[in-house]
């Protein structure tokens, strides 16, 4: 859905609405007057000359900060996932990594370049490794899960090839056509 907010669009489509509005009223009130000829064009002009007056206001004002305190508030959630503790990482319905956090790259040693796009079943012990993606897309057939809005302990895999014991959750996002997944784990060797 944010995607179709980038800011041109969002300035065109005001653009349009504004000018068929404006053109509306200008044709309705040259047929309202009863004068013999209504005259498009005059409508057209005028319809042009106040969208011009009336769009880079209501960008200013409305649109400008409306987008301005999404950003701020992205920022925040951005900085608070950096700040976490636990490791969270984010996967799209095809098992690629989406986001991996600071504490997720020290967990698992890997830095957030060398992992996004790839698929997330590399962190995971052979167990599991090797049937991820069956069961991502079982679920995804059925709905039907043992993981999602549970807490349990597996193996995770280090970039150094070593197996360690995590405790790891897993929520559900879905908004508008955006559908992803994000766990959130925690390294429990020491335990």
């Amino acid at each position: 859905m944010f995607d179709r907010l980038h800011p041109l669009r969002i300035f065109l489509i005001l653009l349009m609405f504004v000018f068929i509005a404006e053109w509306s009223i200008m044709y309705l009130l040259a047929i309202i007057e009863v004068k013999p000829i209504v005259n498009l064009t005059e409508a057209f002009v005028d319809a042009s000359l106040l969208t011009a007056l009336c769009v880079p206001f209501f960008w200013y004002f409305v649109v400008k900060p409306l987008q301005d305190a999404l950003k701020l508030e992205s920022i925040k959630s951005h900085k608070i996932l950096e700040m976490v503790a636990e490791g969270i990482i984010s996967i799209d319905t095809g098992g690629k990594v989406l986001s991996f956090n600071p504490a997720a790259q020290n967990i698992f040693g890997y830095s957030e370049e060398e992992i996004v796009g790839k698929n997330v079943s590399m962190l995971m012990s052979q167990l599991h490794r090797d049937h991820h993606d069956e069961y991502l897309a079982r679920y995804l057939l059925t709905g039907n899960s043992h993981v999602i809005g549970t807490r349990r302990e597996l193996e995770g895999r280090r970039k150094n090839g070593m197996s360690f014991p995590m405790e790891l959750s897993v929520s559900e996002v879905r908004f508008g056509t955006t559908h992803f997944f994000t766990g959130m784990l925690r390294d429990i060797s020491e335990q």
